[in-house]
């Protein structure tokens, strides 16, 4: 979700991250319905929602990185074309 490394453990992801980004997280995570609990110190929170919908958000990024990744592979096999250079001022553009 922010690029921090996932860990399982048995049913439970595990992320870290740093108490400067505690707000960011929780701030998304609630936004997508996602549940989550978080322990710090003594301290725990826990939120769970009617519908968590971790699932659903995760299977949606993974089809973005595999469309990311698959039109990074065309534009290298296309790299040494002509056309090249068109595709990626389209890009620019686009972006």
């Amino acid at each position: 979700m922010f690029d921090y490394k996932v860990s399982d453990i048995g049913k439970v992801k595990r992320v870290g991250f740093p108490l400067i980004a505690y707000n960011k997280v929780i701030s998304k995570l609630t936004t997508f319905k996602i549940n989550y609990i978080v322990v710090e110190g003594g301290m725990t929170i826990k939120k769970k929602f009617k519908l968590n919908n971790y699932g659903k958000y995760i299977n949606s990024l993974d089809s973005i990185n595999i469309m990311v990744d698959r039109i990074c592979e065309r534009i290298k096999v296309l790299k040494d074309t002509p056309q090249i250079e068109e595709i990626l001022s389209r890009l620019e553009e686009i972006i």
